[in-house]
């Protein structure tokens, strides 16, 4: 389970946010300061989201 975090500007990302995600790290003038390449479907930010569940579970990495 995500942490309870006492603060008002870090929560878990979800994937009710992968909308916002792909609007975002869809643009080139965005990613190319993110080190990636950009989005070219919601597929791809619904797997990043994934991606972030995942590594936090493993203990690894939180996002």
């Amino acid at each position: 389970m995500f942490p309870v975090l006492y603060t008002k500007r870090l929560r878990e990302i979800r994937e009710s946010y992968a909308e916002t995600i792909f609007q975002c790290l869809s643009k080139d003038e965005v990613t190319r300061f993110y080190g990636q390449d950009s989005l070219k479907n919601i597929g791809q930010a619904k797997d990043i989201v994934a991606s972030f569940a995942k590594t936090y579970l493993e203990k690894r990495v939180i996002r």
